[in-house]
């Protein structure tokens, strides 16, 4: 089960995007919220914020760092193995999907998605969430 007080690290470059999924996720009643426009942002986050963050929502298309370069990275990082991930992307070739999974992540929403998604992707990973 995810707690209420886990942190969770949105990565998007759209401040809206993050702003609905933050949104969402008060809804579900998290509040540990981190953010990062691009992968880059999200590194230093997660590098700082490594013991709190239980969850990412990562955006594929991203400048100076894209989600994928920043996933391939956190996995090759020990400290942070333990992340779960979420891409969270319009990207939904096969190919891409593929590239994505054998990167790491542990789930895939796409674009447009709404609070019902991540409600469910959430319990896929961490288990029944209460509302």
């Amino acid at each position: 089960m995810l707690k209420p007080d886990a942190g969770i690290l949105l990565v998007d470059d759209f401040a809206i995007t993050r702003r609905i999924i933050k949104s969402h996720l008060s809804r579900l009643g998290y509040t540990n919220i981190f953010e990062a426009g691009n992968g880059k942002e999200a590194l230093t986050v997660a590098k700082v914020n490594f013991s709190q963050i239980a969850l990412i929502f990562l955006d594929w298309m991203m400048p100076e760092m894209t989600g994928i370069e920043f996933l391939r990275m956190i996995k090759a990082v020990p400290q942070f193995k333990h992340f779960k991930v979420i891409m969270v992307t319009a990207e939904n070739k096969p190919e891409n999907v593929r590239e994505a999974q054998q990167a790491g992540v542990n789930n895939y929403i796409l674009k447009p998605f709404d609070a019902e998604i991540i409600k469910r992707k959430i319990e896929l990973l961490f288990g029944t969430i209460s509302t």
